[in-house]
């Protein structure tokens, strides 16, 4: 019998059926993939809950879901900017000033709950906001901590990190 509590649905089929629901008021959680959140959402390992938002609630800091059009995926960043007609989003796990433009329109939902190791944590709680203000002024800081990050064996073993040291040269 096939275990369906870990079932891997592609984004191309998982985000417009979670848009519908969303649509509809209903939360959706969904499990992170994908390293450019790092270090604070992990790829495959954290989840996030994302509920319908209006445009005029969206705030700088905010962790939303959108469809960048070209090339076409879907992106699950940070805002770091908003003008009248698009967000301009930017991953954690960025440690330069690289921002993606999506239109307002495409956006999908924002995320209220962070959920890691057990432990929910709420995106409009005074210390994720306090974080989330921190790292977005901190570009200088995040190369640094992010390249000490990076070097980091997380709860790989030394098979592991020697396939890795042999496959970057």
């Amino acid at each position: 019998m096939e275990n369906l509590d870990h079932k891997v649905i592609p984004n191309f089929v998982l985000f417009p059926f979670m848009k519908e629901l969303v649509d509809e008021g209903k939360d959706v959680t969904i499990v992170v993939q994908g390293n450019s959140m790092n270090p604070f959402l992990l790829d495959k390992r954290d989840k996030v809950t994302i509920s319908s938002c209006t445009v005029s609630s969206l705030k700088i800091g905010d962790v939303i879901v959108a469809i960048q059009d070209t090339p076409k995926r879907y992106l699950l960043h940070r805002i770091v900017k908003i003008d009248k007609e698009n967000v301009y989003l930017m991953g954690d796990g960025n440690a330069v000033t690289y921002t993606e433009t999506c239109p307002k329109t495409t956006i999908l939902g924002k995320v209220r709950i962070i959920h890691r190791k057990g432990r929910n944590y709420r995106t409009d709680g005074k210390y994720w906001r306090i974080y989330s203000w921190i790292w977005m002024h901190s570009l200088w800081m995040r190369r640094i901590l992010l390249a000490i990050y990076h070097r980091i064996p997380h709860g790989k073993n030394k098979k592991q990190l020697a396939y890795e040291k042999e496959k970057r040269f």
